[in-house]
């Protein structure tokens, strides 16, 4: 059974491996200890358990994350979840191994993935990512200013909300809009933002139209500015 067992994961890693590339520093985390682990599982628990899938989901994901940065879609990807990944595979191999073995395995890769993305910064793409970003925030009208209220649509089932607009971050692209007491509740892609003011969605108001007291001819209304 034992034997079984060992050509069953052999399998199995030959098959999450093909094609892959496993640099140097993270050899000793996806050749070493997690093949380990797995054989542990797969004798404890066999090989068509909740267990068994839930670790091998782990290990693919994990080899996945340490291949070469092609796109904005990867390098994003990994800049979100880099430090969730390490600490997940932290935790599940220390059930395994001692925290010596462990430890200086995670350190490697965590230093693989800063280099990674370190790199990608000044790659191609990063820079048609800025360009992508600018791109965005040309669309918004001229009068998108932080300190500017608006009525920012949500969804069709939920009422549109009157916020002022914080930051605009010229990094992400993003609006950053807040309540009167200054509290985040909102972020926008600038390109989303700009088509929903086109399209009426969401307006933008007179700053002394949220804070004067409309006469009994005015309409009740915030007034749009266009």
């Amino acid at each position: 059974m034992s034997s079984h067992l060992r050509e069953i994961l052999s399998n199995k890693i030959k098959l999450c491996l093909k094609d892959k590339n496993i640099p140097k520093s993270c050899q000793a985390i996806v050749l070493k200890l997690w093949p380990s682990a797995l054989l542990h599982i797969i004798k404890v628990h066999g090989s068509h358990t909740p267990q068994w899938n839930n670790a091998i989901r782990m290990y693919i994901d994990l080899i996945d994350s340490i291949q070469p940065i092609e796109n904005i879609e990867q390098f994003h990807q990994l800049k979100d979840n880099f430090l969730s990944i390490a600490r997940s595979n932290n935790n599940s191999l220390l059930l395994y191994h001692t925290e010596v073995k462990v430890e200086p395995a995670l350190k490697a890769l965590i230093a693989y993935y800063n280099q990674q993305l370190s790199a990608a910064k000044n790659s191609n793409f990063s820079s048609a990512e800025k360009n992508n970003i600018l791109d965005k925030l040309a669309k918004l009208p001229a009068n998108i200013k932080p300190g500017i209220w608006c009525e920012i649509y949500i969804n069709e089932d939920t009422p549109a909300r009157r916020l002022r607009l914080s930051v605009i971050n010229i990094n992400t692209g993003s609006l950053v809009f807040v309540n009167r007491n200054g509290i985040k509740k909102l972020e926008k892609d600038a390109f989303i933002f700009a088509d929903e003011l086109k399209s009426g969605l969401s307006k933008v108001y007179k700053h002394d139209s949220l804070f004067s007291r409309p006469s009994a001819k005015e309409d009740t209304k915030f007034q749009k500015i266009v």
